[in-house]
């Protein structure tokens, strides 16, 4: 991977600032590489970061979205178990930057129930119209154990999740 490109690990986007856009992406930066949320609604972004993430080895990615505002955030994420939300880091050099952390006045109630678009597992649609046409940005690695849940999981939920899979920090 260079330093002026993405590897993404799930997107339901497209281009453009439509409702509901979300994408999850290891972004290279001077200590290695992080992996960033990214949920879009209209004009505002809110990016949740990772802080750097070991190359070669398993790991386990949770994200979770508040539709009920009961969250202080409508994005978390998660690595291995731990909350994974860095704050004040700003990646630049790509087609976009990302602040992490950022967008304290983000819409609550944000759904993801209106976009129609088709996930993408292990690469990107965020450059394609409607119909996923142009997919760009593929993962390098392996994807195991996918999921998606109706519901908004917890911390407690995700650590045990990732602890029936042996990936608490520390072990």
């Amino acid at each position: 991977m260079g330093n002026d490109t993405y590897e993404s690990l799930l997107t339901k986007d497209k281009t453009g600032n439509d409702t509901g856009h979300l994408a999850l992406f290891l972004i290279p930066d001077s200590v290695g590489r992080r992996l960033v949320a990214r949920l879009q609604d209209g004009s505002t972004t809110v990016y949740r970061c990772s802080a750097p993430v070991s190359s070669d080895e398993w790991h386990h990615v949770a994200l979770s979205l508040s539709n009920t505002g009961s969250s202080p955030s409508p994005i978390e994420l998660f690595l291995d178990g731990e909350s994974a939300n860095e704050l004040d880091i700003t990646f630049k050099g790509l087609n976009f930057t990302v602040v992490c952390g950022s967008a304290a006045d983000f819409p609550k109630g944000t759904k993801l129930e209106g976009n129609l678009l088709p996930w993408i597992w292990g690469a990107s649609a965020s450059e394609s119209g409607d119909g996923a046409d142009f997919i760009t940005h593929h993962f390098d690695g392996e994807l195991d154990h996918l999921r998606i849940r109706s519901s908004e999981t917890t911390e407690q939920q995700v650590r045990e999740i990732a602890e029936s899979f042996g990936f608490l920090s520390g072990q």
